[in-house]
């Protein structure tokens, strides 16, 4: 079973594209992402959930309820959140592995 790094390398190399709509990953159209989309982009980062939370200065129970549609996430956490899952700024180019 690939780990969660080599899923990682085989995402940001084009070989595991986002399913994710690209308007989730535009500064200029920006559309709220859905609790799939949350959970595509948290699968590639190497953190659990209580670091990330940590990192985004959140309680654990925010993600959980952005990854379950009750509650939507801010473009700055969204932001961060691409941040850490290493596919780049968005504010200035579409993520690596958007078709």
């Amino acid at each position: 079973m690939a780990t969660d790094h080599e899923g990682r390398k085989k995402f940001l190399t084009g070989a595991r594209p986002l399913k994710a709509r690209r308007d989730v990953f535009s500064k200029n159209s920006w559309k709220v992402p859905s609790g799939v989309e949350i959970k595509e982009v948290l699968e590639l980062i190497d953190l659990t959930e209580v670091a990330i939370a940590e990192q985004l200065r959140i309680k654990t129970r925010t993600i959980r309820k952005w990854k379950s549609g009750d509650s939507h996430i801010s473009f700055a956490n969204w932001f961060c959140l691409c941040w850490l899952a290493g596919l780049g700024p968005i504010l200035t180019e579409q993520p690596k592995g958007l078709p």
